[in-house]
């Protein structure tokens, strides 16, 4: 009996029942804890790579690539990718959101950063038997932690090409090269982008291009990079007389004589049908045109340049349009006309537009002095070919800066060919980004834009 009073063997029973709360306690925590780590860094994986495909899609809901096209937004990307990776929106307590538009981390003072934020909920098990509730999250009204994290990326800024070939019709020239050098040996593009849908042939130089992309072929001798088997470049401008009609445009008539001022300062738009005339004579036509600029509309008909057409403080844009299936207008004569585009507004770096639904086919040659082209702006001549036999020169009676307008000129169209003296004036993008032109033809996403981590 004195024997068994004195085992003590017993009293670690109650010992061990006391020390059985923070034991499972740290095991919880290591065991629960470690999971969660290892959600986290599975979600900051996803949420990496959702917000590198969201800078890389770029399509804002509000823009026309998602309103009219039905290109699906970089949210939508965005969330599609971090499904992938097994965190689905609105699903397994897991939310993904997207924005665009953020402010990037110091140093940079950039506001066009893309930011993924993944919210996951994850039930508490364990844990609770040490009294942790969470950091806030709740499933069911039961507390959960919540795991957040973030990833920010950044969109480079890429090169924009200043001429895009769409090879819309068969080349002029008679080959399937939709851009064609021959010689031209004062043709300098200033290192800027050629694209072109179809093949690009460079018989003399490079023609100052930087990186030349097709679709199809190039040669070495085209530009100081070449990259092909790309993909075809989508019309950016298809909807830009769609989305910006012009509506209440005030019927002109050719000037009758020369040396006539055509006041356009109050009217938005201006509408001839038919070919607009510019008399021959030594004293010119000028425009005086609105702000931020005018719409002169050409109906089934061309600018024809009998004499010198000046518009006096720059802002037009000369759309040709018609009938639907027709072939569209162009500049013609042998006259000279000095402009540039406006650098505001809905058709802000917008020089020449030819309506794409004139699909029909048509040849314009270029030989410089027939007629002369004092051009700041975009060119957009979807289903022409155009022959550059003579020099363009930028908007030179410019008032709004000093010496002339601006060095910028970009061009859309079916086909090019340039021969003989054809050139351009010297770095034609310098001065893109004060005329209004700067990104209007974007950069192809899959050749060109570089995103970043950043966050």
């Amino acid at each position: 009996m004195i024997a068994l009073l004195r085992n003590r063997r017993g009293s670690v029973s109650p010992l061990l029942a006391l020390m059985l709360i923070p034991l499972i306690g740290a095991m919880s925590i290591g065991a629960e804890a470690s999971s969660w780590f290892l959600i986290k860094r599975a979600a900051q994986t996803a949420a990496d790579a959702a917000v590198l495909a969201a800078a890389s899609n770029g399509c804002d809901p509000s823009a026309a690539c998602y309103t009219d096209y039905k290109t699906p937004s970089f949210s939508d990307e965005a969330k599609a990718v971090a499904a992938r990776y097994n965190f689905p929106n609105g699903s397994y307590n897991t939310t993904v959101t997207a924005a665009d538009n953020q402010t990037c981390p110091s140093p940079s003072t950039a506001t066009n950063c893309y930011q993924v934020t993944i919210t996951k909920l994850v039930p508490i098990s364990l844990v609770n038997i040490v009294g942790y509730k969470g950091n806030g999250g709740s499933i069911s009204g039961a507390p959960a932690e919540k795991i957040v994290v973030t990833a920010m990326a950044s969109y480079a800024t890429p090169l924009d090409p200043c001429m895009l070939a769409t090879a819309n019709t068969q080349p002029a020239h008679g080959n399937n090269s939709s851009f064609q050098l021959n010689g031209s040996a004062n043709f300098d593009a200033g290192g800027c982008v050629l694209y072109s849908n179809g093949s690009a042939t460079c018989n003399g130089h490079n023609g100052g291009f930087g990186d030349t992309i097709t679709v199809s072929t190039t040669d070495k001798n085209c530009g100081t990079k070449q990259i092909t088997g790309a993909g075809t470049f989508t019309d950016p401008f298809t909807s830009q007389l769609k989305n910006n009609p012009l509506k209440n445009c005030t019927a002109i008539s050719s000037p009758s004589a020369d040396g006539t001022t055509l006041n356009w300062s109050t009217a938005q738009c201006v509408t001839i049908t038919g070919n607009f005339t510019i008399p021959a004579g030594s004293a010119g036509t000028k425009a005086t045109t609105n702000t931020p600029g005018t719409v002169l509309v050409i109906n089934n008909g061309n600018l024809v340049l009998n004499g010198n057409f000046t518009v006096a403080n720059s802002g037009l844009t000369i759309v040709f349009t018609g009938t639907a299936g027709g072939a569209p207008g162009f500049i013609t004569g042998n006259g000279t006309i000095d402009y540039g585009a406006p650098s505001s507004g809905a058709w802000s770096g917008f020089a020449i537009y030819q309506d794409p639904a004139m699909t029909s086919p048509t040849n314009q040659v270029y030989s410089g002095n027939s007629p002369t082209f004092d051009i700041t702006g975009l060119v957009y001549a979807p289903y022409t070919n155009l022959t550059f036999q003579g020099a363009i020169n930028h908007e030179t009676k410019s008032s709004v800066i000093a010496g002339g307008g601006y060095a910028c000129l970009s061009v859309v169209a079916s086909n090019f060919t340039t021969s003989g003296t054809g050139s351009i004036f010297a770095n034609p993008t310098s001065q893109c980004d004060r005329a209004g032109v700067s990104g209007l033809i974007p950069s192809p996403d899959s050749v060109l834009v570089r995103q970043a981590l950043v966050q």
